[in-house]
């Protein structure tokens, strides 16, 4: 689906709906679930990003409480921080701190931590990025790169 190519803000917006719940999107999501009942940390990182996202949801409905429990679950350094960021947004100051300090310990924010992930890789593929590549959204934002 070719969003940007509308000229039309009220096409393109359609557009971008019809992608949060486009075939393509629909399929990705039941094979992060697969892979995250199968102990995939990446695949549950995503699922994370499309509850925060609505992707999925015909309403684009959004569902952060969910997202921060699939961010926790992948016990990924940039899913900690995610789980910190969504605990300082409810004013869990003090939960947030403990999830950035995990994080950070983990290696998140280092200078070398994005390398080293994408050189291992994921399920034995180097070069893997830990994001999907998600449409945009009908606001036009996509989710943040980690």
């Amino acid at each position: 689906m070719k969003i940007m190519g509308h000229s039309d803000p009220a096409a393109r917006k359609q557009a971008a709906q019809e992608a949060l719940v486009s075939p393509l999107v629909l399929e990705a999501i039941v094979h992060l679930e697969e892979a995250a009942r199968g102990g995939h940390v990446f695949a549950m990182f995503n699922l994370g990003i499309s509850h925060l996202y609505g992707y999925g949801q015909t309403d684009g409905r959004r569902d952060p409480d969910l997202a921060a429990e699939w961010f926790e679950a992948s016990g990924l350094p940039e899913g900690l921080f995610a789980k910190s960021l969504h605990a300082s947004s409810v004013g869990r100051k003090e939960e947030a701190e403990m999830w950035r300090s995990r994080a950070s310990v983990l290696g998140f924010g280092s200078s070398w931590r994005k390398q080293a992930r994408e050189r291992t890789g994921s399920g034995g593929s180097s070069g893997a990025k830990l994001n999907l590549k998600w449409p945009p959204l009908p606001t036009g934002e996509t989710p943040q790169e980690f």
